[in-house]
């Protein structure tokens, strides 16, 4: 869930969810045109009707793209990134170029990428395109284009405004890309960490606002958020659930937690869900604690400290839920 909620929370949350959306939205061709243009050319543009337009085409050998485009003129491959630490496969983009330069017609081909700025690997990215010898039947976009790209690209044509699917669209992007960082300052991260609860409502409403943003950016699972109506809840967790529904996974803050322990944020899982997700917690995550009737993890001051460091728990988590994710798809197959 984003901390702005809208109809895509649930629905649109990693990269495979946010392509078909990209996909589906260019049936609109005053999003379309101007979106191919900036991925390719205004001549590649004009030429694309929606229904060239697929996703998660096999290309055999050569990988499976995001999305290609396909018709008598143009073959063209996007590859997409939501999450800055998401790593390229072998055949990105050595594969792709491969594809396009083994189609034996005169069609043009094209490569394009298109990815969050501060992408880990967006710098190895560019260097391999450059490394490339030119072929004149294959235009490939040596510069990636970013999702803050496709923000200005709706802002500019005032779409969030004229269609209330880009207007929702716009704020689940938004929600992603827009945020500003968010830092404490020494006095506050010494309010979220006493042996009893703090005072400080500036340092508490960032802390709010931290659980929400890494929440929404997991990329891997659905999320809702428990909060009590008062001024200081007991709790402010957000729940993980897999495909079936099941909860897998929290993170936020227990009061609780915080004040036997003098740690704000905790993460971990509930002893009675299912044993692969246990393990899979145990096994992943290298500290953590029995509290109540929980196995918990904490997020430490010295994350905290950082200037933004929504992206760093990020990354602290993205192997435990990658270890989760990978535990309850293998037991739902075996049942």
């Amino acid at each position: 869930m984003s901390p702005d909620p809208n109809i895509f929370d649930g629905l649109v949350y990693n990269e495979n969810s946010a392509t078909e959306l990209l996909r589906n939205l260019m049936w609109f061709g005053a999003f379309r045109r101007p979106l191919l243009t900036l991925l390719f050319s205004n001549e590649c543009a004009e030429k694309i009707e929606f229904a060239n337009i697929e996703t998660q085409r096999s290309l055999g050998k050569f990988g499976r793209p995001d999305i290609v485009v396909d018709n008598d003129e143009i073959f063209a491959i996007l590859e997409i990134k939501v999450k800055k630490w998401c790593p390229p496969t072998d055949s990105q983009p050595a594969g792709y170029l491969n594809a396009l330069r083994d189609k034996k017609h005169s069609r043009k081909g094209w490569l394009a990428f298109l990815i969050p700025k501060g992408w880990d690997y967006e710098q190895a990215l560019r260097e391999e395109l450059e490394s490339y010898a030119q072929d004149y039947t294959i235009n490939v976009r040596k510069t990636p284009v970013y999702w803050e790209d496709v923000l200005e690209i709706i802002k500019s044509n005032n779409l969030q405004d004229l269609n209330p699917f880009f207007g929702e669209f716009y704020r689940l992007l938004i929600a992603w890309y827009g945020s500003t960082p968010i830092d404490f300052s020494e006095k506050e991260r010494i309010m979220l960490f006493p042996t009893e609860a703090p005072t400080f409502i500036e340092a508490i409403n960032k802390l709010g606002k931290l659980i929400d943003e890494v929440c929404a950016k997991n990329g891997t699972f659905r999320v809702s958020r428990s909060r009590e109506n008062t001024l200081w809840p007991d709790e402010y967790i957000y729940t993980f659930e897999d495909e079936q529904r099941q909860d897998v996974f929290f993170f936020g803050m227990s009061t609780r937690f915080w004040k036997k322990k003098g740690i704000p944020l905790c993460f971990g899982v509930n002893n009675i869900w299912p044993a692969p997700v246990q393990a899979a917690f145990h096994g992943s995550c290298k500290n953590t604690m029995p509290f109540e009737d929980y196995t918990v993890g904490w997020v430490s001051e010295e994350t905290l400290a950082l200037k933004n460091p929504v992206e760093e728990i990020l990354k602290q988590l993205a192997p435990i839920l990658s270890a989760i994710a990978n535990a309850r798809r293998g037991s739902t197959a075996e049942q």
